[in-house]
């Protein structure tokens, strides 16, 4: 027996698989965070997302257009209308070194958000003035209207504002059109016309579709691919703050200094699509009596740092010598990922070489 549909479902096997595949992949790479070289590099696991978030958005629009029983409530369409707002707001007020690529992952849910509001007001805001009818058409006219009131007015106040208020607010609105502010004003340009509509309107009595298999599983797939798409970058970023931080044993490695000179250094890893990759090392010669750090190649004490998705803010750097006469060499750093960049973590890593060139910990 053939049932309706089957086509459509048929047609969204190489999308399931998608979403299973990178589903797995997300999987192997959370089980292989632990070794030292991870199973896909950083930029691989971007690639796949952004691929991945472009077809969550095709999906999505494969869902039936009509709003539906529960976009056509008003306490739902007005939450949508808040994560928007909200998203928004946080680009507008966030600093830019703690927004950092936390822009990414707000112009997603913006997108996410627009396409709902679309669908919630019957793509009122995008559809031709011949498919409207007159209510339709003066309902899209005025949400314009007043949109666009809105965002030039809220717009020429703050940045009369900033400029007249303080120095600190005049130097913010020299960095705002760089920034998240102007990302926030182009997102209202383009989503405030459905925000008003979907946030005036009341409640509907609409129907819901007619519950095929075909639109059954097209609906599903496509709420699992908006929620995988929205917690990733999420769950990405706080392995940055779960993963324990991999400390390699202190190495030894001779240099031409003499030999009673060595370069020692030690290795620490958080590894994962957010992850970093730092070397801490210093030259030290040493006798019977002393140990000190001493200058080769025009350098004494190295803090070297590559950074996938996170940024790195050293607090320290540097060596000195304890009570006892050991050379203790102490890194810290504050490592914050690039989504959600408001959390950190502190890496604080030392290793100590005594006065007979011997390793302590």
């Amino acid at each position: 027996m053939v049932f309706p549909g089957r086509g459509r479902i048929l047609s969204s096997i190489p999308l399931l698989a998608l979403v299973l595949g990178l589903a797995a992949l997300a999987l192997t790479t959370a089980v292989l965070s632990g070794i030292n070289q991870p199973a896909l590099s950083s930029g691989d696991l971007t690639l796949w997302y952004f691929v991945f978030a472009v077809g969550t958005v095709f999906v999505v629009r494969r869902v039936s257009s009509r709003p539906g029983p529960w976009l056509s409530r008003r306490l739902v369409r007005r939450t949508v209308v808040a994560v928007a707002g909200l998203s928004c707001l946080v680009l507008l007020i966030t600093p830019p070194d703690l927004l950092g690529g936390t822009v990414a992952l707000l112009l997603i849910v913006l997108a996410l958000c627009n396409v709902l509001l679309g669908r919630a007001t019957s793509q009122i805001t995008v559809s031709l003035p011949r498919r409207l009818d007159e209510r339709q058409g003066s309902l899209r006219d005025r949400a314009f209207r007043s949109a666009y009131w809105i965002v030039a007015g809220s717009a020429g106040v703050l940045v009369v504002v900033s400029y007249l208020a303080t120095d600190g607010s005049r130097a913010w609105l020299g960095a705002a059109v760089e920034g998240g502010p102007v990302v926030a004003f182009i997102a209202l340009l383009i989503c405030l016309p459905a925000m008003l509509i979907a946030w005036l309107e009341p409640d509907r009595a609409t129907p819901a579709p007619p519950a095929t298999r075909a639109s059954l599983f097209a609906g599903r797939l496509a709420m699992t691919m908006v929620v995988v798409s929205l917690l990733a970058p999420v769950v990405g970023a706080a392995t940055v703050l779960t993963v324990p931080s991999q400390v390699g044993p202190a190495g030894q490695y001779l240099t031409p200094m003499g030999s009673e000179c060595a370069h020692f250094q030690r290795v620490t890893i958080i590894s994962g699509w957010f992850g970093t990759y730092s070397v801490r090392g210093a030259n030290v010669c040493w006798n019977d009596h002393h140990v000190r750090v001493v200058d080769f190649q025009g350098q004494r004490i190295s803090c070297d740092t590559t950074a996938n998705l996170v940024t790195v803010s050293t607090a320290a750097c540097g060596a000195r010598l304890d009570s006892k006469g050991t050379l203790r060499v102490t890194y810290a750093a504050m490592v914050r990922p690039a989504v959600l960049s408001f959390l950190s973590r502190k890496l604080d890593i030392t290793f100590a070489v005594d006065r007979r060139g011997r390793l302590r910990s």
